[in-house]
């Protein structure tokens, strides 16, 4: 999996799937800023990039 793919799909999934929590956490403005994102919320998303997460975790966590 090529790395600016991993980053487009990360970015798509944080846009459409997560967009409310990153808005809350970017409005806190917290020292420690996490996002949880369950693997099935993932994995129900985009399948084929769930896969990829597991079959590859350090390119795609690190696009």
């Amino acid at each position: 999996m090529a790395a600016h793919d991993a980053s487009a799909r990360w970015r798509t999934f944080l846009e459409e799937a997560k967009e409310a929590e990153v808005m809350t956490l970017l409005s806190r403005q917290s020292n420690f800023p996490y996002l949880s994102i369950p693997f099935h919320e993932l994995q129900t998303f985009d399948p084929d990039f769930a896969e990829d997460v597991l079959q590859y975790p350090k390119q795609v966590l690190s696009a």
